[in-house]
């Protein structure tokens, strides 16, 4: 009805135009012919026009109507199953069936804010963080009145990262067997440290499954490896691979088994390098995971084997749990603080590359990483985000001392710590998403570990080009003295040299 008015208003409009002009003709005399042809001519133009346009209203349907008046998707009583999932898939945002695409979920993104990306997540918690973005697609169609597909829906992540870099010093820590080297020797290399590839599953409002992938670019760890090179070595591996089953719009409580960094500890860092925090206390495993997220805390319990033990190593023999809080209080400022707990820290991957990942091809038998205590450990952190400034700290200890055969120092059993603490700066460099980052690590007693005694560092990261990220760092270490010892299986560690400068460039490709 609104369309036939539309019509007729305008063709009256029209038609009263050119009544007017011929009148206007008629009456006229001293109209030249010149002008007379100009109002012929404005008046066909206006005929044609209003040819075109009836055939244009004619043509027009509101969006979701037929022509009896009711909405093809709104229709409430399909006939069969898989009439009702084609009228859903008709109103989803997904409607020609497009089921795989790059993340984040929504495709809403800053292409110089790279945050977002499955592939740069925390990597601890990564379970709740894709819970978090599946509950987000699931508001974002609630709240634009599409419903979510009920077919799997794949995201695609990944990130290629390339490094160059400049060490005063070749070697900075070594073995009293090896010898000490000449510590005014300097290191140059160039390195591809990361290729990673992730795929997360959304499998229905309840299954979340995730493989990421990368690829081995050291040298290989043990002798029972293959030996070569690290570009022989380059091989791929499963980094992390799990099967979550939650969904926090309907249940708080949720689970995940795979394998994992277990949530202890948080490691939220601008740091280039690994931060003395991840290498002491990040552990990875083959774990069963149950969380719950709920009124701004969040919290797990998790249990796996693990490779060192006391008396059995067929057996569950590691477990913790973590808690945390997370609050929003004003838009500007938000904060994260947490605690963390593990029956023994000699699991953690920096305690298995540098102290205890050996210990297999050395005792036997039996075979394994047979400790005489476990040790348990503790971990507390706090993140303050104040836009544009963050400030983060992290502390993991041993909660008692190692043996002295297992990890020592100076002759007594070791009971190793970290503290870690830096600051961020973010704004804009010629309209690029830029920060600048400083901070500081301690540690004490962790010279098995393979780790200084203090470390300074300053970061600067910018965004030239879409997708990628460019960082530059400089580190500054300090070494335990001369005379310290550090006593692990694989040999009594002693600084080679008392300070180091480390300059290291990276530029990271995302998606």
């Amino acid at each position: 009805m609104k369309i036939k008015l539309l019509t007729l208003v305008v063709a009256t409009a029209v038609s009263g135009s050119f009544m007017g002009l011929a009148q206007a003709a008629q009456s006229s005399d001293s109209v030249d012919k010149q002008q007379m042809q100009k109002l012929l001519a404005k008046t066909d133009r206006l005929e044609r026009e209003l040819a075109s346009l009836k055939v244009q209203l004619k043509q027009i349907t509101p969006v979701g109507v037929n022509k009896s008046k009711k909405s093809k998707i709104a229709s409430t009583t399909p006939q069969t199953t898989e009439e009702h999932i084609s009228k859903i898939l008709q109103a989803t945002r997904y409607a020609h069936g497009f089921s795989v695409m790059t993340s984040p979920f929504l495709g809403q993104r800053d292409v110089y804010s790279l945050g977002s990306l499955i592939v740069n997540v925390p990597s601890t918690n990564a379970d709740l963080h894709l819970l978090e973005q599946r509950q987000k697609l699931e508001n974002y169609a609630i709240l634009h009145n599409e419903p979510v597909s009920p077919y799997a829906l794949i995201d695609l992540s990944g990130g290629i990262e390339g490094q160059m870099s400049y060490s005063s010093r070749s070697s900075f820590i070594t073995t009293v067997e090896a010898g000490v080297p000449a510590s005014n020797s300097s290191k140059t290399d160039v390195d591809l440290t990361r290729v990673e590839l992730d795929t997360i599953a959304e499998l229905g409002p309840w299954v979340t499954g995730a493989m990421l992938l990368n690829y081995e670019n050291g040298v290989p760890l043990s002798v029972a490896d293959t030996p070569g090179s690290r570009v022989t070595n380059s091989r791929v591996k499963v980094d992390r691979a799990f099967i979550t089953i939650g969904n926090l719009n309907r249940f708080p409580v949720f689970g995940s088994i795979g394998q994992v960094n277990v949530p202890f500890g948080n490691y939220f860092s601008y740091e280039l390098s690994t931060p003395f925090t991840n290498t002491l206390g990040q552990t990875k495993a083959r774990a069963v995971e149950l969380s719950f997220n709920k009124w701004d805390l969040y919290g797990t319990v998790f249990a796996f084997r693990g490779d060192s033990y006391v008396s059995n190593s067929n057996t569950i023999n590691n477990w913790g749990a973590n808690l945390g809080y997370k609050l929003k209080p004003l838009n500007y400022l938000t904060t994260d603080v947490g605690v963390s707990y593990i029956a023994n820290i000699a699991d953690s991957k920096g305690m298995q590359n540098n102290t205890f990942g050996n210990k297999a091809d050395i005792v036997a038998p039996p075979a394994g990483e047979p400790l005489d205590h476990r040790v348990p450990g503790l971990d507390a952190h706090i993140v303050l985000n104040m836009e544009p400034f963050t400030l983060a700290s992290e502390y993991v200890t041993a909660t008692k001392h190692f043996d002295a055969l297992d990890l020592g120092y100076n002759g007594l059993g070791a009971k190793p710590r970290v503290w870690e603490i830096e600051g961020a700066y973010g704004f804009k460099l010629f309209g690029k998403n830029s920060n600048i980052a400083a901070g500081y690590n301690r540690s004490w007693e962790a010279l098995g570990v393979q780790l200084p005694e203090h470390s300074y560092f300053g970061v600067f990261n910018t965004s030239i080009w879409p997708y990628t990220i460019e960082t530059l760092e400089y580190r500054h270490d300090v070494n335990y003295g001369a005379g310290d010892r550090g006593y692990t299986w694989g040999g009594t560690y002693m600084a080679s040299s008392h300070t180091q400068n480390v300059v290291t460039f990276q530029i990271g490709a995302y998606f």
